[in-house]
């Protein structure tokens, strides 16, 4: 088995002159294939690459050291990539470009895949790891921009926004807060409060994307800065997103009850700030330093990654979700003519 790459693992060192040769020759023309906005033509190049590769560095493509450094320089080129295509998650794109790089991140993988038949399974394991994350980090951020896409039109809308407010007043928060609290142990109920003020100020006062999404980086600030440079920074994430998922389903679940006339814009809104949530930890726990949240004036996230390595954390809160399922119908239970029963 190859050994995972820590977040601020040191470049790999690597005595193969010739591999190193052929690793930065397939990177730099996987960039300049990328930059050109010819995907199609990566498939090829990959083919290209693996194929012909001589007697020689096909032996020793077993070997550990040459699987660390291909797996660090292939996470270095992809990590160039997301960044080329998308440099700011919620940039406005055309619907062409938007539907050529997701098409791309779809494929990716089952490209390189296939250009690596023949290899040894160790290293072909090594690349397809690599490239599978970068395939699902390109999904969710062009999945994102959607989502960003669409907000824009119904902030745009004052008649929109009118609704979602006149809803959103209607919302019982004190039970909303108190079922919080029940479930998630650790919560800070004061946070909750000032959270929710701020929420409903926004709600009122800011009508574009990029302003919800400068909120949405204080609050993950606010919650992350006290454990950053400490071994536990991916758990507390882990933590916190369970925390927003289950207070932002208990209020869809207010709304749905109320049969509120504005659900369809705050379940869009919902998802825009959930899945911008998820964004902004992944992108703190990638750089190991929430400080480092910065929000530049196109509305891009100015961040300097140097390596990363979410599985804990990803692990963390994919072990959430069955759980806030089961509490979600547990509550529906626990409701009588769509009113929660109160703690004793």
């Amino acid at each position: 088995m190859f050994k995972e790459i820590g977040p601020l693992a040191q470049a790999p060192t690597l005595e193969n002159e010739e591999f190193k040769a052929f690793q930065e020759n397939q990177n730099q023309q996987l960039l300049a294939l990328v930059k050109a906005e010819r995907f199609d033509e990566v498939e090829h190049h990959w083919k290209a690459s693996f194929h012909n590769i001589s007697a020689g560095l096909r032996e020793i493509l077993n070997q550990d050291d040459v699987i660390q450094y291909s797996r660090y320089h292939d996470r270095l080129a992809y990590q160039s990539i997301v960044a080329l295509l998308l440099p700011d998650v919620l940039q406005r794109t055309s619907p062409g470009y938007a539907k050529a790089v997701r098409s791309f991140s779809k494929r990716a993988e089952g490209w390189l895949l296939e250009a690596l038949t023949g290899l040894p399974d160790v290293f072909v394991k090594a690349k397809q790891t690599e490239a599978s994350l970068f395939s699902q980090r390109l999904r969710r951020y062009t999945s994102l921009n959607h989502l960003a896409s669409a907000a824009r039109a119904v902030l745009t809308k004052e008649t929109h926004v009118k609704a979602m407010t006149e809803d959103y007043e209607k919302i019982d928060f004190d039970g909303v807060k108190e079922q919080l609290l029940w479930v998630c142990e650790g919560c800070d109920a004061n946070a909750i409060t000032r959270f929710e003020a701020e929420f409903r100020t926004m709600q009122a006062t800011s009508f574009s994307v990029e302003a919800w999404a400068s909120w949405l980086q204080k609050v993950v600030m606010a919650v992350l800065s006290p454990h950053c440079g400490t071994g536990n920074l991916a758990t507390q994430a882990g933590e916190f997103q369970l925390k927003w998922a289950m207070l932002s389903s208990l209020v869809i679940r207010d709304l749905t009850l109320r049969s509120a006339n504005s659900f369809g814009m705050f379940h869009l809104m919902r998802l825009l700030c959930d899945e911008y949530v998820f964004f902004l930890l992944e992108r703190t726990i990638m750089a190991g330093a929430a400080q480092g949240l910065q929000h530049a004036a196109d509305g891009g996230v100015e961040l300097q990654v140097l390596q990363y390595n979410c599985y804990s954390y990803k692990s963390h809160v994919s072990s959430t979700i069955s759980f806030i399922c089961l509490l979600l119908v547990g509550t529906k239970l626990l409701c009588s003519n769509g009113v929660p029963i109160k703690r004793s």
